[in-house]
């Protein structure tokens, strides 16, 4: 969805090769055309079609067996409710279900305390989004200035389709909500960022974005202090199964990177000897062991979110892995 920012005139140098270099960090995937105006610049940007972006080769292998055939303009727009579970190609959408599920225990007078999230995925997700804090508390879209708020799904999407919110930044949110979460990430080890253990997790706040200076975005911490919220890493299911709170609602999201991160968004992922890339095989036995291991531990799952996460997870293994997880939820939901 093209997007039209306005920036302060000291924000952007005059140099053009400068200012595209700041632009090009700032809005990864999209293509940017940017005006000077008497009062500042003018930006818009929308989703890129090149390909190039997402690395793997396989791509439009991987767009073409999509329900209905995409483009890779249309990647980070991807999403909808398929059987039983949310499906996106970018797993940040897995934020709107979870709106969702605020919005209607909100509607009905439900008090949500706290949310258990098991979290399958190479990576941590919890940078910061492109969120602002203003003085009465709630937060704006800083590239629309538009309100957001995590109980109301229509702003959430308006953040995802802006870029406000994406991959990578879609955790956050919910603790800028006063949603307080046991968040269980369950990664390949050699993608751990921490050391394996239970930490806290807590929301802190900082002034540090290139385009908006004097904004305030949310930080979360992890450390040992004391904190309603909590951040577990390790690489064994059963164990969160055996730890988990079943007093508070359990969420599950899958990043399909959680079982091959060949790519990990990197043109040099050829050269990484480390990288995650299991064969076809061992991905499905590991879906296998996922689900038998929930069901085994008689973990109630109230929302299951899936992300396909293109330029991480190969294209080539997107229908066949979709397929085989597509039987396990069915099962699960029975």
């Amino acid at each position: 969805m093209p997007a039209t920012i306005f920036l302060e005139p000291k924000t952007l140098p005059n140099d053009f090769k400068s200012r595209q270099q700041i632009l090009a960090r700032y809005f990864q995937r999209q293509e940017i055309a940017v005006q000077q105006l008497d009062q500042g610049w003018q930006v818009q940007t929308k989703w890129s079609p090149n390909s190039n972006y997402y690395i793997d080769p396989e791509l439009d292998q991987g767009l073409s067996h999509w329900s209905s055939p995409l483009t890779t303009a249309t990647i980070p727009l991807t999403v909808s409710q398929d059987d039983g579970f949310l499906l996106a190609l970018n797993d940040c959408w897995s934020l709107l279900s979870w709106s969702l599920q605020l919005s209607e225990w909100q509607q009905q007078g439900k008090q949500t305390h706290k949310i258990n999230l098991i979290h399958l995925d190479s990576h941590t997700d919890m940078s910061s989004p492109r969120l602002g804090l203003n003085k009465d508390g709630s937060w704006q879209d800083l590239l629309t200035g538009k309100l957001f708020n995590v109980n109301d799904p229509s702003s959430v999407t308006q953040a995802m389709m802006s870029g406000a919110i994406g991959i990578g930044s879609f955790i956050s949110p919910l603790l800028a909500g006063n949603i307080d979460i046991d968040l269980y990430h369950l990664s390949p080890a050699q993608h751990f960022r921490y050391e394996p253990d239970q930490y806290s997790l807590t929301l802190d706040f900082e002034r540090s974005d290139p385009l908006f200076p004097s904004a305030i975005r949310s930080k979360l911490v992890v450390d040992h202090n004391i904190s309603n919220s909590s951040y577990t890493l390790t690489d064994d299911l059963a164990a969160i199964c055996r730890t988990i709170d079943h007093r508070y609602p359990v969420f599950l999201h899958i990043d399909l990177d959680y079982f091959n991160n060949r790519f990990d968004g990197r043109p040099d992922w050829q050269g990484q000897l480390s990288r995650h890339d299991p064969s076809i095989e061992l991905i499905l036995a590991q879906v296998d062991s996922v689900f038998s291991q929930l069901h085994e531990n008689n973990i109630k799952l109230i929302d299951i979110c899936v992300g396909v996460s293109p330029g991480f997870f190969p294209a080539e293994y997107w229908q066949t892995t979709l397929k085989h997880l597509r039987k396990h939820i069915a099962v699960y939901n029975a």
